[in-house]
């Protein structure tokens, strides 16, 4: 018989986590992949019966990939910390797994979700529209190196249930500000690692984005927990961009830190049996620079002044190796190989 494992990425998740764990007891395997938290997600995973792996975050579609590479089951239903299994999606993946879909082919399910916001539950605005991909046939699916958060690809068909994942972002305001500071972060770089750059277009597009979620897509029949659901998630995008803006900045700014602690050295002439010296103590991104010097900066003085003692060594040393180079030239030109 097929198995069902359920996957949860965390990071201090404390509040959310015991409710999602209890929602999927009836799960085979249920395993916790924390990146670092510092409350006690790790603790009250293993209290209830989890397994649990801490990797340090390596952006949203790795992390759901790894957690799959480590699952034990057939079958994997990936979750977040703030999503709960409603009963009846849970005779739903009782009934996909057990049939295993395999005279259809199919190695995934689109799930539709259910968000619930301070115990009322949003029935317009995008919300009403929001489904992923989160059912997959274990080694039928994988995500794309640098990809979104369900940016995954499946081989095979794709089918979807009815039964919703109920989404509850947050309990209170305090709680959304929280999550937000934490999850636009985890955005941010997860935006620099797939190469993605601040363009002010898009952060400055995200009034438009609420008008789109509260009044076109009727929001706003949600009552207040429609404008809040449809204004946060605009700010999400906003923050998100913005921190993106904020991290290239620092990045620049600890390179250019880098390369000015050598600044100095590299305006200093040196003789050309000191280069390989001065590359040597050059950062790793700094081995590159190339450091013209003048042929007389060292080896031959101004007009009218005396070469220095230091000076006519260095060239007597040069001298002296280039006509062993000439010499050895001529040698092996006189012998056939």
């Amino acid at each position: 018989m097929a198995k069902l494992a359920v996957t949860i990425i965390t990071l201090n998740e404390a509040q959310n986590l015991p409710d999602c764990i209890r929602s999927v007891s009836f799960a085979d395997d249920v395993l916790v992949v924390d990146s670092g938290s510092t409350d006690q997600t790790v603790a009250i995973a293993r209290e209830l019966g989890a397994r649990v792996i801490e990797n340090p975050w390596p952006g949203f579609a790795a992390q759901r990939e790894f957690a799959m590479e480590h699952a034990r089951g057939d079958w994997c239903l990936m979750l977040d910390a703030d999503e709960r299994v409603s009963p009846e999606l849970q005779s739903a993946l009782a009934l996909a797994v057990m049939n295993g879909a395999e005279s259809d082919g199919v190695n995934g399910y689109m799930i539709p979700f259910e968000t619930r916001l301070f115990d009322r539950t949003l029935k317009h605005g995008r919300a009403k529209f929001e489904r992923h991909l989160r059912l997959l046939r274990r080694g039928c699916a994988h995500w794309r190196q640098n990809g979104a958060k369900d940016d995954v690809t499946v081989s095979g068909k794709v089918s979807s249930l009815r039964a919703p994942i109920v989404h509850m972002p947050y309990q209170s305001l305090t709680d959304c500000l929280d999550n937000l500071n934490i999850k636009t972060s985890q955005q941010a770089l997860d935006l620099y690692q797939r190469g993605m750059r601040f363009n002010a277009r898009c952060a400055l597009r995200q009034p438009f984005d609420f008008f789109y979620r509260y009044v076109l897509m009727l929001g706003f029949l949600d009552g207040w927990e429609g404008f809040l659901h449809a204004a946060m998630s605009s700010l999400f995008d906003f923050v998100a961009r913005a921190k993106l803006f904020d991290l290239e900045r620092i990045v620049a700014e600890q390179n250019a830190v880098q390369s000015a602690e050598f600044i100095p050295r590299l305006a200093t002439p040196v003789s050309p049996l000191d280069l390989e010296a001065v590359a040597q103590n050059l950062p790793p991104n700094a081995r590159t620079i190339e450091m013209p010097v003048p042929p007389d900066a060292v080896l031959h003085s101004d007009a009218g002044e005396a070469a220095s003692p230091e000076a006519t060594q260095a060239a007597d040393i040069a001298g002296a190796e280039t006509q062993g180079v000439d010499s050895q030239d001529s040698d092996s030109g006189n012998h056939p190989a």
